[in-house]
């Protein structure tokens, strides 16, 4: 959407749209943000431990 915006041929109608995803998604970035913050901060605060987490054969996340 951000090439859309830039790009010099783009209707007005497409970077009318163009502007309304990146604002949604910029949005969506933000409360995202937010719950990390206070989940790390719940986390600090109580000492309980997040849940494991994992990503394919490699990747853990989390306390077991």
């Amino acid at each position: 959407m951000e090439d859309v915006k830039r790009n010099p041929n783009a209707t007005d109608e497409q970077i009318i749209k163009a502007n309304k995803v990146t604002n949604i998604c910029n949005s969506q970035r933000n409360d995202l943000i937010q719950e990390i913050d206070e989940k790390i901060n719940h986390m600090i605060s109580t000492g309980e431990l997040q849940k494991l987490y994992s990503q394919g054969f490699t990747k853990n996340y989390g306390e077991k």
